[in-house]
Order: C-alpha cells, then structure tokens, then sequence
C-alpha cells in the first residue's frame, strides 16, 4: 500500500507539472537563424498566463550601500491575436505615480506616465524611454517588450553556470533609440528561462547586468522569477525587484478601482 501511494503521489506530481520544452533542432542552422529559433520557443514556452497581478518592492542602493524602498504594484494582461497583439503593463509605485505600456510584437511599444504630484499624463517618446524608473537602474525600455521580432537574435555559445548548460544569444534592438547596443541573455534550456541579462551601452561598453533569482512555478505551469538583481557597472548603484505576491488569472477585477 505504501509504495502505491508513492507512486499516485509521483503521478499526480508529473501531471501537475509542465512538460519539459524540448528544444528546437538547431542542427544545420546559421547562428542568426538559432538565435531567432531559441528565443521564438522561449516566447511560444511562456504564453498562456492570461493576466498577472503583483505586489513588490524595488530595494535602490546606491554605491555606497544605502537603501531606499519604494513599494509597487502591477498588472499585466496578456493579449495575443497572433497578428500584433501584444500585452499591457500597468505599473503603480507607493506615491501613486503610474507607467502604462502598450507592447506590440512588430511595431513600437507606447508608453504613458502619469505623475501623481503634478496630476499630469504625458505620452513616452522613443527618446525618452532610456530615463530611470522611480530612480531605479530599470529604465523605461526595460519595461518594453522582448518579442522576438524587436531584435537580431544570434546565437554565440554554449556556456555552463553553476553547472548549468546556458545558450549564450546576442540580441541587437531593430527599434530606434534604444539605449542599448545589444544584450547578451543566458537562456537554460530546461524551462526556457533567462537567467542572467548583460546590456551593453550604445558605444557596446558594459554597463549593465540583470540576474533573475528564485524561480518558482505558478499554478503548476508557469515560471516567474521573485527576485532579480539589476547592476549598473559604471556607477556601482544596483536595485533589486522582490515579488511578495503573485497572482495569475484573476481577472485583475480591481484594475479600475486603483486606477480612480
């Protein structure tokens, strides 16, 4: 009896979990056309979350160590026609400042802000999307979306972390005023995870490293990292965004209430 309550209990854990993606066959290709291969899956792997809600803290420090908080919220709605649908992001920080971004998989992302203290709502051009969020080292492009038709994928290497074998894939921006010449993500090949982002400045200098942390499964199927770590090179200042609570699929029924 025991060792068939092992085994229900085995089962209905690999029911529960998804199924490992297998990995498209690479075999043959150029290292553009495996670059766009692995990030296309990547993006297939993660769909179907339908509408996220979190609450959060971005921990600023600055080189010297200090620390400041600043508590927010955000709301994410998945919205895929397969043609150019994309998604939405709302943002809300402690003040009640707002970000709303409008993502689209082949045409420019839209942006609003909203700054609570001047009661003012003012449209994000491309050229201002390089400006700091709330102070933080996460700029306004880092909340643009990564489809992969924004970028030239190329796939540069094969690397092991902490021994885990990574695929190593230069992305390069299509879009205009980006401030960033090109990022470097580390993508595992088990659950399609980036686990670590290296950016690089318009003259292709380091300047930035992003390390996505405490991944955990989400209602048995998808994956979102709770804590991520983003360092400025040049500067020394790094954040850190700790998820304390998310929620998939709720409808985001009091989207309009905090909205008011």
């Amino acid at each position: 009896m025991k060792s068939r309550s092992k085994l229900t209990t085995a089962l209905l854990l690999a029911t529960a979990l998804p199924a490992i993606a297998a990995a498209p066959d690479l075999d043959g290709l150029d290292p553009q056309a495996a670059g766009d291969a692995l990030i296309d899956h990547a993006d297939e792997y993660h769909k179907g979350w339908i509408n996220a809600e979190t609450r959060a803290e971005l921990e600023l420090y600055d080189a010297q160590g200090t620390r400041s908080v600043r508590e927010i919220r955000t709301y994410e709605i998945e919205h895929d026609d397969g043609n150019n649908g994309g998604q939405f992001l709302v943002i809300y920080d402690s003040p009640g400042n707002g970000l709303l971004t409008h993502m689209s998989r082949s045409t420019d992302d839209l942006q609003w802000l909203w700054v609570s203290g001047l009661r003012r709502l003012r449209r994000l051009e491309s050229n201002g999307m390089n400006g700091s969020f709330v102070g933080s080292e996460y700029t306004y492009e880092d909340m643009r979306s990564q489809y992969p038709r924004k970028f030239q994928n190329t796939l540069v290497e094969t690397v092991v972390i902490d021994g885990v074998r990574h695929w190593v894939i230069d992305r390069v921006p299509n879009y205009s005023n980006s401030g960033y010449s090109r990022m470097r993500v580390y993508l595992e090949p088990e659950h399609f995870r980036v686990n670590k982002t290296e950016f690089f400045d318009p003259e292709g200098r380091p300047l930035k490293v992003a390390l996505a942390e405490d991944w955990r499964l989400e209602d048995g199927k998808h994956w979102r990292a709770h804590r991520t770590r983003m360092s400025n090179l040049k500067t020394g200042r790094y954040t850190v965004w700790l998820t304390r609570e998310l929620k998939l699929g709720t409808g985001l029924s009091d989207l309009r209430r905090q909205m008011r």
